[in-house]
């Protein structure tokens, strides 16, 4: 079964922050190509959604996968629906308003 992957609102912020983060310390090539892989790593929950570290304590349903050690990929799954909440980068001291996601 294939699985829809959607992205809530706050993940286009997650990604640019992600992106200027990057450029700022590699250039537009490097920025650009993380952006596409961590892309492609949301995607491919389509046919691999129950993976992840379950943290029902912070949100019911909450699924958080770790990316190239250096960004997790917090989601949720209902039906056939993943909904990819927040992209977080590792070392982010601001506490995320999971109300928000």
């Amino acid at each position: 079964m294939a699985y829809n992957v959607v992205f809530r609102p706050a993940v286009a912020a997650d990604l640019r922050s992600l992106y200027l983060y990057i450029l700022e310390q590699a250039g537009h090539d490097r920025a650009g190509e993380y952006l596409g892989r961590i892309e492609t790593a949301c995607h491919s929950l389509e046919t691999h959604p129950k993976r992840g570290t379950v943290r029902d304590h912070i949100l019911p349903g909450l699924r958080i996968i770790g990316f190239e050690r250096s960004a997790s990929i917090a989601f949720c799954v209902e039906g056939d629906t993943v909904e990819i909440l927040r992209i977080l980068r590792r070392g982010l001291e601001t506490p995320v308003d999971w109300a928000e996601a």
